[in-house]
């Protein structure tokens, strides 16, 4: 998964696959779904990110537990 902030454009976008875009959609204001060939997700973009948001530079990873308490990661035993 990568995460990028074009200051260009003011866009915040988030791909989630290295596969190809074949169409992108706006669903919703300011919200871009990209799509490979297959109508599967591999990305968003946030647009005008820095009036949504206070710093669309700053990026904060927390994983959430699973219920029973274990994280849900395939790497771990």
């Amino acid at each position: 998964m990568k995460v990028m902030y074009h200051p260009d454009r003011d866009g915040l976008r988030i791909l989630f696959s290295d596969a190809p875009i074949e169409r992108s959609t706006s669903e919703l204001s300011g919200l871009i779904v990209d799509y490979d060939n297959n109508g599967v997700v591999v990305g968003l973009e946030l647009t005008q990110a820095s009036e949504r948001m206070p710093n669309p530079r700053l990026v904060e990873y927390a994983e959430i537990p699973s219920a029973t308490g274990a994280a849900n990661s395939p790497d771990e035993p």
